[in-house]
């Protein structure tokens, strides 16, 4: 019950940062961002764990989600698998757009 309910809060982060433009880059932003590094959700034992965890590696840290004790950052190949190996970090999720399904925007 308690990972269905952390899987609900982070689709329902994903949504809000879709909503301010967060989960998708506008195009003078994706000329700033080095073409090697991908956007990843890191989940941590505690929001600090989470945030120190990625300051460790070298992360950009580009949004702050402190309701799911995470944060969203840009991360090389490199810096994502030493991150998964860090102390406090539970999940490093490739961040994404959130879409309904068919059958949600049928609903609709």
């Amino acid at each position: 019950m308690k990972d269905l309910v952390s899987v609900f809060l982070i689709a329902v982060s994903l949504s809000l940062l879709a909503g301010f433009g967060g989960a998708t880059l506008h195009a003078d932003e994706r000329d700033s961002v080095k073409p090697e590094t991908l956007s990843y959700i890191v989940e941590g034992k505690s929001f600090d764990e989470a945030s120190w965890a990625v300051q460790s590696v070298g992360g950009k840290i580009t949004h702050e989600l402190r309701i799911i004790n995470a944060v969203a950052t840009s991360l090389t190949l490199e810096q994502r698998e030493r991150l998964k190996k860090a102390n406090g970090v539970l999940r490093v999720m490739r961040n994404g757009e959130v879409r309904p399904t068919e059958a949600q925007a049928d609903s609709d």
